[in-house]
């Protein structure tokens, strides 16, 4: 993962879960309307892991 990446990610995490899923609405609207191939099934499932482990860390919280 490069570093802009990571740096990406890393805002994401600092949002507020409302702004979290507003931006996360916001990209897959982009993705459905850009011209590019859908993501695979195993990259879907990575993505779709990546935000779980997100929402337990944030349970985990309180």
């Amino acid at each position: 993962m490069t570093n802009a990446v990571r740096q990406l990610i890393d805002s994401f995490e600092a949002l507020p879960e409302q702004e979290k899923h507003e931006a996360l609405a916001r990209l897959l609207r982009r993705l459905l309307e850009s011209p590019y191939a859908s993501p695979s099934d195993n990259e879907l499932t990575n993505v779709a892991d990546l935000v779980f482990q997100e929402y337990d860390r944030n349970e985990a919280q309180g």
